[in-house]
C-alpha cells in the first residue's frame, strides 16, 4: 500500500509539472511562432515521441495519407 501511495504522489507531481510546462512555456512559445507551430508539434511523431496523445499520433504519417 505504501508503494501505491508513493507512486500516486510521484505521478501526481509529474502531471502537475507537465501541465505547468505546457501552460507557462510551451503554449506561449507556440502562440509566438504562429501558424508554423503545427510543424513543430508534428515533428516528434515520426520519431515515436508522441506521448499520451493516443489515436492518430500512435500511427505513422503514412496512415494519414489517402490512397
Amino acid at each position: 500500500m505504501l508503494v501505491l501511495r508513493f507512486s500516486h504522489l510521484f505521478f501526481g507531481a509529474l502531471w502537475v509539472g507537465m501541465m505547468a510546462f505546457q501552460t507557462f512555456f510551451l503554449m506561449p512559445a507556440l502562440a509566438e511562432v504562429g501558424p508554423d507551430s503545427g510543424k513543430f508539434m508534428a515533428a516528434p511523431i515520426p520519431m515515436g515521441l508522441a506521448f499520451g496523445s493516443g489515436g492518430l499520433a500512435d500511427c505513422s504519417p503514412s496512415c494519414w495519407e489517402s490512397s
